[in-house]
């Protein structure tokens, strides 16, 4: 991981230093062992076919718990059409699924 924004922190509890250059954890390693293989096959896929990839997965959170995400991510080539880096955004999806969740189970049937 090369670039985090100040939001990391906020969102997934972690110093964002922590991640930076995997000094002290990767980004990989905070993925939900359920979700990785999904999200390994998307980027690796999305790679392939020149395309972005959209997932949704959950990351750790520091303080043990986890988060639902969705990534907007694709790769980055050079002049010579090979691979420079990947970029992406990931966003909070925590919230909304928790709004979601209570919107629908309210009154549905048993």
């Amino acid at each position: 991981m090369l670039e985090l924004t100040s939001g990391f922190e906020r969102c997934f509890g972690f110093d964002a230093n922590e991640v930076l250059g995997n000094r002290a954890r990767s980004f990989a390693s905070l993925i939900h062992p359920d979700d990785s293989e999904a999200v390994d096959t998307a980027v690796v896929v999305g790679l392939q076919q020149r395309k972005n990839w959209n997932i949704n997965y959950r990351i750790r959170h520091a303080a043990g718990h986890y988060v639902w995400v969705h990534e907007d991510g694709g790769g980055v080539w050079d002049d010579a059409n090979g691979l420079a880096y990947l970029e992406g955004a990931v966003f909070d999806m925590n919230q909304l699924y928790a709004s979601l969740n209570a919107q629908f189970s309210e009154g549905a049937p048993a």
